[in-house]
């Protein structure tokens, strides 16, 4: 359970950058504590909030999810 850090690091200076992190996560429908403990890998993401994710910041979810998909 855990996110290509790189691609973390692209969505926390773009949302830094345009939106902030609350924002990003009511975007996709979940609570600012949620989305935060889900990116800190306390939580995993549902299926339907990586979509949405991959759709927000237009990357791929296979990318974007990549250490996700090696564990699988």
């Amino acid at each position: 359970m855990g996110t290509d850090r790189k691609n973390w690091k692209i969505i926390k200076a773009s949302s830094e950058r345009n939106l902030k992190l609350f924002q990003v996560a009511e975007c996709i429908g979940m609570t600012a504590p949620t989305f935060n403990r889900s990116i800190n890998g306390k939580r995993p993401f549902t299926i339907d909030e990586k979509r949405s994710l991959s759709k927000l910041f237009r990357i791929p979810q296979k990318k974007l999810f990549a250490a996700d998909n090696e564990n699988e």
